[in-house]
């Protein structure tokens, strides 16, 4: 089943959202987690994009399935030893990116489709943790246009049904605003939860599951 799989994507714009930071005695800072968009060389300059913006890094080591590596693919895990930043700046959640390669934003226009099953409305302003990456963000939610969408497509003050949606329940465009810069692009997945229960979205313009 896996060898049917395409292969990863390579945009050579890479993104490694990083699951643990630690450091080990003569090696110092090490990161890892899995590489999606481009591949990872030794001797590249990075940036680590976390609350304190984007914080300057080198690759000097890269070990992947127990060997040292001069590369890493995307589509693959890392684990990626750092000069030049200290294990404790950087959290579960940050991206490991190359300085340009992504804009960086903490607001974010989105497309929020609501699961059928959720068993109340969604507000027009409420507040809701991003699943993003390997990070869990609290962010405020603005729905744009709409007092609020409710389950199974009947929209508050409409003449009409909304318009069915390609998955799942009903279609509204939103903001986020998040508590640190991300670098994200069209259908990015990410989950918000409310009272237990769950949404999805995806960037502006492309509808991601919400489930």
């Amino acid at each position: 089943m896996l060898a049917g799989l395409p292969p990863a994507r390579d945009r050579s714009r890479l993104r490694l959202w990083v699951d643990r930071s630690f450091s080990i005695r003569g090696a110092g800072t090490v990161v890892t987690g899995g590489l999606t968009d481009g591949p990872l060389q030794v001797g590249d300059e990075v940036g680590i994009v976390g609350d304190g913006g984007l914080t300057d890094a080198r690759i000097r080591s890269i070990e992947a399935l127990g060997e040292a590596r001069e590369e890493a693919l995307p589509g693959g895990r890392a684990a990626i030893n750092l000069a030049r930043v200290d294990y404790r700046r950087i959290r579960r959640g940050d991206a490991l990116v190359r300085r340009g390669d992504w804009h960086l934003s903490d607001t974010i226009d989105v497309e929020l489709r609501v699961a059928p099953t959720l068993a109340h409305a969604v507000p027009r302003r409420g507040a809701f943790t991003a699943h993003i990456g390997t990070s869990s963000l609290p962010v405020p939610v603005r729905l744009i246009g709409a007092a609020e969408i409710v389950p199974g497509g009947a929209r508050p003050g409409a003449a009409a049904p909304h318009p069915p949606a390609v998955v799942g329940g009903p279609t509204e465009a939103a903001g986020l605003d998040a508590s640190a810069p991300s670098g994200l692009e069209s259908n990015s997945p990410s989950l918000h939860q409310t009272q237990g229960d769950s949404l999805g979205c995806g960037a502006r313009g492309v509808t991601a599951l919400l489930s």
